[in-house]
């Protein structure tokens, strides 16, 4: 099997994406994070199926794309297997097809038994974590994985396991006759007859037989029982290898459903769906070719031809560049225009310096009604004050008549007259007026004031009392009256100025907060410099602008003439983007032109070419709209609901095929694995019976050592020359049943050691490393190393001198080489049972440069016989895979 063709719908960081991989070796290349490994999961997703949720992080859900999967090509056998997964549940949703055709999903598996997604890893699939755990091993530890390979993998131990299993039956069998340990016991018994019927008148003697003839029987029961637990420790241990099938065989048989009809019409849709969607992907995949072809012009000149791309993209610029050059210089020009201004704006406003800003709309407008409020506030206290001053005119006229008229009434002392206690009563109400406005902690001396008022009012009423005209009373009292009045309003009137003072305050201390926001200090008005600060600001953002715009066309400019550097021959010492400069590049564009008029044929087929591709894109078009239309009216919202409702329907029937599938394959041991009802019941049923077996052999040689001591005591019983020409027979016999029975058992201990040991690393891999192995360490080496031994559970290594070295005398990089010749060789052994694509994800990232050739040596002689997919972030590998396909990502 190998890969042809990779099509990537969306996995991980890849979306639409198609690659194709030569049978033999293909080098992908790429910077970290651009999907080399991504590429190599997408492989191993599409065989084995993708990670469920119960494995989140082994997901590779795209973020941007709506179909989660992909299809594989595959050579197999001979025949184009196309494989297509796709999102759903257990690993995702597979179909098959062959040669265009779809067929059962069943030919896929079978094609890829007796591997699963974690074995083909472990057998096909290298990448950096391993070469890196390996190389931050010690050599105890490196030892150990080089033992691991040859124990797990060799498949000549159990080879000589049964031949063990055949030495020990060929010496014995419980039933048998010609077996040699069936023989002797015969043999042993008959001669215990003779030395019985010998010996009838020795009762010790005939005790000791007896006794030895007890010991022979249990040593036989004994080796009987071994046989038999043996059998049985291989059945269970056989049973515990297949216990995870067993269990999805349990697990899959309780979610059986006995209704599977109602999937025809969903199952019908989704077929119809899927072969318009063929069709869309067979279509556009033929789209895609014929518009990658690319019809050739005749050579008619090898300049024009080289450099055809050139002037096509220069032809294009060229009216682009000269009106860019000619802007060029406009802006320059402008740019130093605006620069002049902005400086002699700021000299002649020097009141205006840089960190000044233009006020917002917003803070303008905020400004502008304070200004207006204020100046509103400044008219009011002015008419507030004037009003105030009238008042204290009225109230003055009113103290003078009052006074004239106390007067006339009071000619008594000073003290007494009106005119006094008026003045009194005026310096009084002054004084209250005077400590409203001053701060609170002077106010007081308003109550002094008040006390003035209150005394001349007493001295008034004390006068008044006295005999006075009646006249003159009623017209001090209006007077009187009249002046209380004029007070109380003047007192309003004072209120009503502390309220506008401290409203003028309040907008004076809101502009100079808007003024500190824009940096604006008191000596300039904020509305009469903004048109100012305005066309500042303006300026120095055109400025940057035009700045920002001349380096973009000064790239571009740049960018062109870099594009025009094959013409230098012809520009010679021509000034850039002048007009000559201009004038040679319309004529070489010119004679281009010329030359090109030669292929209008093929123009034309290219035209035509164009044509039909928009004529496929149409149909194209339509049939995504019909695909879109059967969704729509069969109820579907879109494709995933599609895939949603058919999930559901085929998850059942794909777990009734895999339930039939494991019962067949486990059918017969079904009956032996229900008598167990977990695998740790399993496990300890085996480790019990395994125990017994240690015990069956303890107690087999506890049984030799008391039959030799028997045979010894028996011997020295024995007297005659017939009765020891018996016993020495008898020696002899037992001699050679030992020797017999020691092989017996050293067979077969020695084959439930051997598989003991492999069950407990790996079940039925038999690959023949040793060969590929010497042959890649021998590359590796540089044909330092020449064999690879295994005596007694080492592993030796022979130079070229015919030197034998022990693992642990090799370097810590030759141990490496070592672990990766065998790793590898077991590989390739195997790919003779299942050819499989043999995946290295960056295992050449650690290596120095000697052994980077030597690597890349051995990779390209495995892949004459074995496709192999490399990866790599380092761009000079590329030059040591001379024949490599290569994928740049």
């Amino acid at each position: 099997m190998y890969i042809r063709q990779v099509k990537v719908f969306g996995f991980g960081n890849l979306i639409e994406r198609e690659f194709t991989f030569d049978p033999k070796l293909t080098v992908v290349y790429g910077l970290n994070e651009t999907g080399k490994s991504t590429l190599l999961e997408f492989i191993v997703s599409i065989l084995f199926g993708f990670a469920t949720k119960k494995r989140p992080f082994e997901q590779y859900i795209p973020k941007n794309s709506g179909r989660y999967g992909g299809e594989l090509t595959l050579n197999i056998k001979g025949k184009d297997y196309l494989v297509r997964r796709v999102d759903g549940t257990s690993g995702g949703e597979l179909e098959t097809y062959i040669d265009q055709q779809k067929v059962p999903n069943e030919l896929f598996y079978n094609a890829l038994k007796p591997l699963n997604k974690d074995l083909f890893k472990e057998l096909f699939y290298f990448d950096t974590n391993e070469m890196l755990s390996i190389a931050n091993l010690n050599k105890n530890e490196l030892m150990q994985q080089i033992l691991a390979i040859g124990a797990i993998n060799s498949g000549d131990w159990l080879k000589q396991a049964e031949t063990f299993e055949s030495q020990a039956k060929a010496l014995y069998k419980p039933s048998g006759r010609k077996p040699p340990i069936n023989q002797k016991l015969n043999d042993y018994h008959a001669l215990e007859q003779k030395i019985q019927r010998t010996r009838q008148n020795l009762p010790r003697y005939l005790a000791l037989e007896n006794d030895q003839a007890t010991v022979s029987q249990k040593l036989t029961d004994i080796v009987t029982q071994q046989g038999q637990l043996d059998d049985a420790v291989k059945q269970l241990a056989h049973l515990q290898a297949i216990w995870p099938s067993y269990q999805q065989y349990l697990d899959l048989q309780a979610e059986q459903t006995p209704d599977m009809a109602n999937q025809g019409d969903v199952v019908a849709i989704n077929e119809k769906y899927q072969q318009m969607q063929t069709k869309i992907d067979m279509q556009t995949d033929f789209i895609e070719k014929r518009r990658g072809q690319s019809l050739q012009p005749t050579t008619g000149n090898t300049y024009y031809d080289t450099h055809a791309d050139e002037f096509l993209q220069m032809q294009q610029k060229l009216p682009h560049i000269q009106t860019l050059a000619s802007r060029h210089e406009v802006l320059q020009k402008r740019i130093t225009e605006n620069k002049t201004q902005l400086a002699q704006l700021q000299e002649s406003n020097a009141a205006v310096t840089k960190d000044m800003q233009p006020l917002s709309s917003e803070d303008l407008s905020l400004v502008s009604q304070y200004k207006a409020q204020a100046k509103t506030q400044e008219t009011l206290k002015t008419q507030l004050d004037q009003t105030d001053a009238e008042l204290q005119l009225q109230e003055n006229q009113h103290v003078r008549t009052l006074n004239d008229l106390q007067a006339v009434q009071a000619q008594g002392s000073p003290a007494e007259s009106s005119g006094f206690l008026n003045g009194l009563m005026v310096l009084g109400g002054l004084i209250f007026i005077v400590g409203l406005f001053l701060p609170s902690f002077v106010k007081i001396i308003s109550l002094a004031g008040i006390g003035l008022v209150a005394l001349s009012v007493y001295q008034k009423k004390t006068v008044a009392t006295r005999t006075t005209d009646p006249q003159i009373d009623g017209q001090i009292q209006v007077v009187q009256a009249q002046i209380e009045s004029v007070k109380q309003q003047r007192h309003q009137l004072g209120a009503k100025q502390q309220e506008v003072t401290q409203k003028l305050q309040e907008l004076t201390q809101n502009i100079q907060q808007i003024q500190q926001k824009y940096h604006l200090n008191d000596q300039v008005d904020p509305l009469q410099v903004q048109s100012l600060l305005t066309t500042i600001n303006q300026l120095q953002e055109d400025i940057e602008n035009q700045t920002a715009e001349l380096e973009d066309m000064q790239q571009q400019l740049i960018e062109f003439d870099n594009l025009a550097a094959f013409l230098k021959d012809k520009l010679g010492q021509v000034p850039t983007f002048s007009k000559d400069y201009f004038q040679v590049l319309n004529d070489a564009l010119k004679d281009f032109e010329k030359v090109s008029a030669q292929n209008q044929q093929t123009i034309l087929e290219q035209e035509q070419l164009k044509t039909w591709l928009k004529q496929q894109n149409v149909e194209l078009a339509d049939l995504r709209y019909q695909q879109q239309q059967l969704l729509a009216d069969n109820h579907f919202k879109d494709f995933t609901a599609l895939q949603k409702a058919l999930g559901t329907l085929k998850t059942a029937r794909d777990n009734q095929e895999r339930y039939h599938f494991l019962k067949n394959q486990l059918a017969p041991e079904l009956d032996s694995l229900t008598h167990f009802q977990t695998e740790a019941e399993l496990k300890q049923t085996l480790e019990q019976q395994r125990k017994q077996l240690v015990t069956l052999n303890e107690q087999a040689e506890k049984l030799h050592q008391d039959h030799n001591e028997l045979t010894v005591k028996t011997t020295q019983l024995a007297t005659g020359d017939r009765l020891q020409e018996l016993q020495q027979q008898l020696a002899n016999l037992q001699t050679a049943l030992l020797a017999d029975i020691n092989d017996y058992l050293l067979a077969t201990l020695t084959a439930q050691w051997v598989r003991g040991t492999l069950e407990a690393a790996s079940q039925n891999r038999l690959p023949k490393i040793l060969e590929h192995a010497q042959a890649y360490f021998r590359i590796l080496t540089f044909d330092n190393y020449q064999r690879i031994i295994f005596k007694a559970q080492n592993i030796y290594v022979q130079s070229k001198d015919i030197q034998e070295f022990n693992v642990n005398e090799l370097s810590l990089g030759t141990m490496e080489q070592l672990y990766l010749a065998l790793r590898l060789a077991f590989t390739v052994e195997l790919s003779d049972l299942v050819k499989m694509p043999i995946l290295l994800d960056d295992v050449l990232v650690n290596a120095d440069q000697q052994r980077l050739t030597q690597l890349v040596k051995l990779v390209e002689q495995i892949s004459a016989d074995n496709q192999i997919i490399l990866t790599t972030a380092h761009n000079e590998f590329l030059d040591l895979f001379k024949a490599a396909k290569v994928i740049q990502l």
